[in-house]
């Protein structure tokens, strides 16, 4: 299992940041987010290789766009 914002989903070994995407419904491969896995930040580009450890806390922000 892995903790996203407080809920709880399952886990799998080749779990990365864009199967996460999936499971939470994101239409965009890269969307507009912040991502802490256990309070480290992900940067962008690690997104194709970070994979996702098990019993994982996970915060996704949404960041605002517009002017």
């Amino acid at each position: 299992m892995i903790s996203v914002n407080n809920n709880s989903y399952d886990w799998s070994q080749s779990m990365n940041i864009y199967k996460l995407f999936r499971i939470m419904g994101y239409k965009l491969q890269k969307p507009a987010v912040l991502i802490t896995v256990n309070e480290t930040v992900i940067r962008r580009s690690e997104w194709d290789d970070f994979f996702i450890p098990e019993n994982a806390k996970i915060t996704v922000l949404n960041l605002l766009r517009g002017g």
